[in-house]
């Protein structure tokens, strides 16, 4: 128990003092553990005689640049040992092709030192852990990425578990894995295989040879005058980001939207940074032009695919819409009281109509090309 508190010790003084140091831990949220078919647990040893449960660590999961993994922390709640010097293995994997190749570091922690108690659990910001150890002399590998995992007792009685995620891990069928009784690989969200979406509570530590590259997160008003928007700036990967956007007088808040995508039609908008972005707060007119509250009209559907029809109280004379920031695109000339508009060979994104009335008055709405 010393040797394993003392490395915890020296990864924990090495992350509070050293500016690039990380825990890998974006994978992981949520707490389960999911027994096997027969005895056992899908993230340890089983009747199947499962050899190792590895996870994969790239440029989605936290490796954002050369270093060195020093440690590994795992959250191991399950443990049976028979074997005195019973062990378990947590290694380092080089990464190919997303199968695990050669040890590349690795350190071997005894079952009697592994301590189940809830009160061992020590808890990160987002990870939990009960086992540390170091890994020395262990490069990321050129290729930016690289398998973590344990190394599965093999002595008839002993065994470990850690725990899983919530099964909400949709990359398990590339990123979460184990090696089988006959030393091929296979994925948990194979369908042939135990077909679950989670990932392990296996938390690399890295240091990094730079600091992390910030995300640059912007924002801008269309139109221009049509409100203000707060939240931009840079922000480090996956920290929470807050954008608000408020919509000046005769204006109203429509959407987000980023390169024409709508994102959210929330106007208060919060996101995990984890690439740079121009977000965009699209406003829409609130008032229209010779506004009568006697008129009604009728504009669907919205959103719309194809065709946007009318059906109106007063005869209409043309519809014209433009983009949000008032650049025209179609006008279209009737004498009637309803028909439809052909928008079929619009782009996805939030446009505006305008009805100009026979007799002067005009309305202005919005509208979603879906």
């Amino acid at each position: 128990m010393k040797k394993i508190l003392l490395s915890l010790s020296l990864l924990l003084s090495l992350s509070l003092n050293a500016q690039y140091y990380d825990t890998l831990a974006n994978h992981f949220s949520g707490l389960t553990l999911i027994r096997s078919a027969g005895q056992g647990y899908i993230s340890g040893n089983n009747d199947y005689g499962d050899k190792a449960k590895m996870q994969l660590f790239d440029a989605s999961y936290g490796v954002y640049g050369p270093g060195q993994i020093i440690g590994i922390l795992i959250a191991a709640p399950i443990k049976y040992r028979t074997f005195p010097g019973a062990t378990v293995g947590l290694s380092i994997r080089q990464n190919n092709n997303g199968v695990p190749g050669s040890i590349i570091g690795s350190f071997d922690v005894t079952l009697a030192s592994i301590d189940t108690a809830s009160s061992a659990f020590i808890y990160g910001s987002d990870f939990l852990y009960n086992v540390s150890a170091p890994i020395q002399l262990c490069n990321v590998p050129l290729n930016g990425s690289f398998w973590a995992g344990i190394e599965l007792p093999t002595t008839l009685g002993d065994s470990v578990a850690v725990y899983t995620s919530a099964e909400n891990f949709t990359d398990a069928i590339t990123h979460t894995g184990e090696f089988w009784s006959d030393d091929t690989f296979h994925t948990f969200g194979d369908p042939n295989n135990w077909a679950k979406n989670v990932s392990l509570a296996i938390f690399p530590v890295v240091r990094f040879a730079n600091a992390p590259t910030p995300y640059n997160v912007s924002c801008s008003s269309l139109p221009a005058n049509g409100g203000t928007t707060t939240g931009a700036g840079a922000f480090s990967q996956d920290q929470l980001v807050t954008v608000t956007a408020t919509p000046n007088s005769g204006f109203a808040f429509v959407n987000w939207t980023i390169s024409g995508t709508i994102v959210s039609t929330d106007p208060t908008f919060t996101f995990p940074a984890i690439a740079s972005a121009n977000l965009v707060a699209n406003f829409a007119p609130t008032l229209s032009i010779g506004e009568n509250s006697t008129l009604q009209s009728s504009v669907f559907p919205n959103p719309v695919n194809d065709r946007l029809n009318f059906s109106l109280n007063e005869m209409v004379t043309s519809i014209e819409i433009t983009t949000l920031d008032g650049k025209f695109i179609s006008s279209s000339s009737f004498n009637t009281f309803s028909g439809s508009i052909d928008v079929a060979e619009l782009k996805t994104g939030t446009y505006m109509y305008s009805i100009i009335y026979k007799s002067g008055q005009i309305h202005i709405a919005t509208f979603v090309k879906q």
